[in-house]
């Protein structure tokens, strides 16, 4: 049997219920009031980082992340530091109750300066597994933006791509072994595929070394006939939403690709109801004699950040009690 790596997906709770977990919010309230400062807020930011990270780590998960602590949502955090977009009000997030602030692009998009590179730095630092890095996905970004200047998608998935590219080499630099880029769009529109693939493609052929792993994700549905020309990229690993995209299961299986690795999204990111560690293994048991891949990451389905804060560590838990029943 391969091993099994438990592993965090991208975001993690910012709050919780006890006091103690409401600090961020209490501190962007009194940033409102102006009885606090940006410096101020970027402590107390630094200080839930550390305090996910450890309970990452002490659930039992192998491949943190940061949290997406400073992020206000999947789009905007990195998308505002972009030339030529001007972020706009509210709008839902895909079908959450959760919204993002809308890129409005009105001139040419081009990447200025390193977005995410301190923030991998600072997790790199406090934690003593190693960090994941998470960028959002150009076309993704592209779906979900006004287009004011472009007025063509494919142009403007390939401007964000450039964007990105620039971005993950930057991460590189910085260290970063594990690169994750997060398309939930996806599995959301019928020319996702024809689209997405020729700026994914020039991600996944980013030059790097032995020991980057570069990687793909989707969530919240299903790849289903495209699967076969997504596994085609030669991204290191392909992540995939296994609850709401059951059906990409016979694509794996299908393929049995020897060497493939895959982050298998079997732990529900949207319901608190709890998973059961040994029925989890079985499953990931039965994959893997399925699939015949050496490895694979363990993770949700989706981002926690929709969970109460205690409900995401009990999964993270549930994720690595699995992963050892399964090694054994």
């Amino acid at each position: 049997m391969g091993k099994v790596i438990p592993a965090n997906l991208n975001n993690y709770p910012r709050i919780g219920d006890r006091p103690e977990q409401q600090k961020l919010r209490r501190t962007i309230a009194a940033l409102d009031r102006g009885e606090a400062s940006l410096e101020d807020l970027e402590r107390v930011q630094r200080e839930v980082t550390r305090e996910v990270i450890l309970e990452q780590v002490e659930a039992g998960i192998q491949l943190v992340t940061d949290g997406q602590i400073r992020w206000d949502d999947p789009v905007t955090y990195f998308a505002r530091s972009l030339e030529g977009i001007r972020i706009a009000g509210l709008v839902r997030f895909f079908d959450t109750n959760t919204y993002f602030r809308q890129p409005v692009v009105e001139a040419p998009v081009r990447w200025q300066w390193p977005v995410l590179v301190d923030d991998f730095r600072f997790a790199a630092e406090a934690s003593p597994v190693p960090v994941k890095a998470v960028v959002p996905g150009p076309y993704t970004l592209a779906r979900l933006s006004v287009d004011r200047y472009y007025s063509d998608l494919p142009k403007l998935t390939s401007a964000y791509a450039a964007a990105v590219r620039e971005e993950i080499r930057a991460l590189m630099e910085a260290g970063a072994q594990v690169i994750q880029i997060d398309e939930p769009s996806l599995v959301r529109h019928r020319d996702a595929v024809e689209v997405a693939l020729p700026a994914l493609a020039g991600l996944a052929e980013l030059e790097r070394s032995d020991s980057v792993r570069l990687g793909l994700l989707t969530y919240w549905g299903t790849l289903d006939q495209n699967l076969d020309r997504v596994l085609e990229l030669p991204f290191d690993f392909l992540a995939l939403d296994l609850v709401e995209g059951r059906r990409d299961l016979e694509g794996l299986s299908r393929w049995k690709l020897k060497g493939k690795v895959f982050g298998l999204g079997l732990v529900n990111g949207r319901n608190t109801k709890l998973e059961d560690p040994a029925e989890l293994a079985a499953a990931v048991k039965r994959i893997q004699d399925s699939c015949g891949f050496p490895w694979a990451y363990l993770q949700p389905s989706c981002g926690l950040e929709f969970l109460p804060r205690d409900t995401a560590r009990r999964k993270l838990e549930i994720i690595a009690e699995a992963a050892r029943l399964v090694s054994e």
